[in-house]
């Protein structure tokens, strides 16, 4: 196979020279990490390794070829560096023996994992999974091949800042494929400008998936945390992680694309949090925006935004009238720090300007002499010409034979003739000539995967009809079909029907272990779910805590059904008789004699 197909394992294009490749430079005797596979390997007789693109305590992740589709594939493989070994060109990986289980466990993880994202996810935002095989005693995934570059490099080759208008024509895929990710409970906790990337046409990419432990600190993995972007839960083991730990990492995203700068990491927020508002660092950016990320980034997981969706909602809500979302902020020059024009004239001698004063109110009044002589000539100019004009009318009306009863509004009906007044409507025929010529015709773009609720502001010539449906592909509040198709003439008034995402139909319960019942009811209430309580008396939970629900955690629950979950929340037991009785003489307690 190596002698058939000649190609630069750096970047797996066709290669019939020796010395560096002309596309990426690679040499064919570059070094290699001994613990990962040689370049050249070949897998399942159809894969040839290349170089290694990347490792964490997970595994690995190569550039390969695929021989049989006959294009560049990228490989994963699973290999936690503190659970097993390989030995330099080798493929056999060697598992130590006392870490036997967790090795198979973390495995079952593995393949659970991209089992999911290959049948359940469908959306060109998340890199594609072709396949998933076992081999040399651990198990690889067939990835497609990212050829963008990493957002944070794209934003080092640009201003190093994205403004809001360009973010929000940019991000809403990626909150859809978040959406879906954890409407199938899987949790990336690993978003962060390396993790995304973005092609050559301004889309942008979600990679980097890892099981929970290699983002996990104190686990038994090397965890990989990207600082600043990495949720307060991933520094502890003990804490929960759910949907909401994506929330702290794309808000943090968000911070660092709007603002230029990466947050303050959550470990070091814990012990002193100074991490400014995106407001404060960029003025550009729009007051409810700054509001929404700052939630998104809270460092108590319960006070947290906890879903897309509602995260969504706060990104676009309408600014409210005291907010100044458009340009940056001017701040408000201090009253002492203008010039006072007072003090400029006390420079100059008393006398001078009293002698100026003087002239001027001279000159005023010799202008207003003038021009009431002025004045007073038009008039009298105006005056003859009017006589003049009637003369020469009576004259010529006195050779017309006269109608008694129409003498008075002849007159009328003649000046009202001479001078058309200011209110007269144009001719049908004039309007729709207008009209035509004012009327605007433009190239129809596609509005799907963007928010609706900034559509009628930005395409203001155009009628939009929303239609509200159910989508669990896409988040709410994004267009997810158009009945006029992308690149059709419309002109200005033309109406779009753009069906709207709800959001999923059916959401999976969360858990309530150790939640309050009023923090759990809310929880509930953001992810669109319809809940009744109940008390129930016990002593083996604390007051108001939640005991359980009549729905198991996970289960799907169907929104657009309006399915209610129960929940049942601890109060303690009501008292007994006996315990409440009033103590009578025979019960009364012994009372000591002094």
């Amino acid at each position: 196979m190596e002698n058939d197909l000649k190609l630069c394992m750096g970047c797996m294009c066709r290669k019939e020279y020796s010395g560096p490749c002309e596309m990426c430079g690679y040499m064919d005797n570059t070094a290699y990490l001994p613990s990962y596979l040689a370049p050249k390997t070949v897998l399942m007789n159809r894969y040839i390794i290349g170089r290694l693109l990347s490792h964490n305590g997970e595994g690995a992740v190569y550039i390969a070829y695929d021989t049989e589709k006959n294009k560049a594939v990228e490989i994963k493989e699973y290999m936690p560096d503190l659970l097993c070994t390989r030995k330099k060109n080798e493929k056999q990986i060697t598992v130590n023996p006392d870490a036997l289980p967790l090795y198979k466990s973390y495995l079952s993880e593995y393949a659970d994992l991209y089992k999911t994202l290959m049948n359940s996810i469908e959306t060109d935002c998340i890199q594609k999974i072709y396949g998933i095989f076992s081999e040399n005693n651990t198990g690889y995934v067939v990835m497609e091949h990212l050829t963008g570059i990493p957002l944070s490099e794209y934003l080092e080759k640009t201003d190093g800042v994205m403004v809001w208008e360009k973010a929000k024509e940019i991000f809403p895929p990626l909150f859809t494929a978040l959406n879906m990710l954890h409407s199938a409970t899987i949790v990336h906790r690993g978003l962060s400008p390396e993790s995304v990337f973005i092609d050559n046409r301004g889309k942008l990419k979600l990679g980097a998936f890892g099981i929970s432990a290699s983002r996990t600190a104190d686990s038994s993995l090397n965890c990989e945390l990207f600082s600043g972007y990495a949720a307060p839960e991933q520094y502890s083991v003990s804490e929960r992680q759910g949907g909401w730990t994506d929330i702290y990492g794309v808000s943090a995203l968000l911070y660092r694309v709007l603002t230029g700068v990466s947050p303050q990491s959550a470990d070091k927020r814990l012990q002193e949090d100074t991490l400014a508002e995106p407001f404060l660092v960029n003025h550009a950016v729009p007051h409810n925006v700054s509001r929404a990320i700052m939630s998104g980034l809270m460092l108590d997981s319960g006070a947290r935004i906890h879903n897309v969706n509602l995260l969504v909602s706060k990104l676009f809500e309408e600014p409210k009238e005291n907010d100044i979302s458009d340009g940056p902020v001017r701040p408000a020059v201090a009253i002492e720090n203008i010039p006072s024009p007072v003090k400029q004239e006390k420079k100059s001698p008393q006398r001078k300007p009293q002698q100026k004063t003087v002239k001027k109110s001279k000159k005023k009044k010799e202008k207003s002499s003038n021009a009431g002589t002025i004045v007073g000539v038009s008039i009298f100019l105006i005056i003859v010409v009017a006589f003049i004009v009637a003369i020469i009318y009576f004259s010529d009306q006195s050779h017309q034979p006269v109608n008694p009863a129409a003498t008075t509004t002849t007159a009328v009906t003649t000046t009202t003739h001479t001078t058309p007044p200011i209110t007269t409507v144009p001719s049908t025929e004039t309007t729709t000539e207008e009209a035509e010529e004012n009327e605007e015709i433009i190239l129809l773009p596609s509005f799907v995967d963007r928010f609706y609720n900034t559509l009628e502001s930005r395409y203001s010539i155009l009628v939009f009809e929303p239609i509200y449906e159910y989508n669990a592909d896409y988040a709410a509040g994004i267009v997810f079909e158009q009945d006029i198709p992308e690149g059709t003439e419309v002109s200005s008034g033309t109406v779009i029907t753009l069906k709207v995402s709800k959001g999923p139909d059916a959401v999976a319960l969360p858990d309530y272990l150790g939640k309050k019942v009023k923090d759990y009811t809310k929880e509930l209430e953001e992810l669109g779910i319809r809940y009744e309580t109940e008390k129930e008396e016990t002593t083996e939970f604390k007051k108001n805590y939640v005991v359980r629900c009549d729905k198991e955690v996970g289960d799907m629950i169907k929104i657009s059904e309006d399915e209610t979950v129960t929940v049942y929340y601890a109060v303690a037991p009501e008292k007994s008789e006996a315990e409440t009785e009033a103590p009578t003489e025979e019960n009364q307690p012994e009372q000591s004699e002094e």
